[in-house]
């Protein structure tokens, strides 16, 4: 069937094969899709709210702030161009290490904080153990300290 001028249904359309639009089509209810839905690109213009999980394959681009309730799991690296702020508490359970480029300011590693430039302390200080001095360098054997 050819319709060269609108084509309007009351009722119900079942088509058994496939259904193509050469041009637009306009939705003006929900749209439920049973199977698999393919898209070359998809655009939303306003919200989107996805019920179940989300699995993408490829890059996410996020234009403005990313927004989680819960937890954030990365599995591989952390990239972070700009300026972070933790408002709780930071874990590093294993190693923690600040660069300046490619140098090393400070390393923790083994029960160890290692300082590879300059100490400044701004306010009291407490060390407990035994402090010693050593080609211009101080050292301190400290038991492990308590929060």
């Amino acid at each position: 069937m050819v319709a060269g001028g609108d084509l309007a249904v009351g009722g119900r359309v079942d088509a058994g094969g496939e259904l193509h639009t050469a041009r637009n089509a306009v939705v003006d209810g929900n749209l439920a899709v049973n199977g698999e839905l393919a898209l070359g690109e998809l655009r939303v213009a306003r919200n989107a709210a996805v019920g179940g999980g989300l699995t993408v394959g490829g890059r996410v681009d996020a234009g403005g702030e990313l927004h989680t309730g819960g937890k954030v799991v990365v599995g591989g690296g952390l990239d972070v161009a700009g300026e972070s702020v933790f408002s709780g508490m930071l874990n590093a359970n294993a190693l923690l290490a600040v660069q300046n480029g490619g140098q090393f300011l400070l390393a923790v590693n083994d029960e160890q904080v290692v300082v590879t430039n300059k100490l400044r302390v701004h306010g009291e200080s407490v060390s407990t153990g035994v402090s010693s001095r050593s080609s211009g360098s101080w050292s301190t054997a400290t038991s492990t300290p308590r929060l």
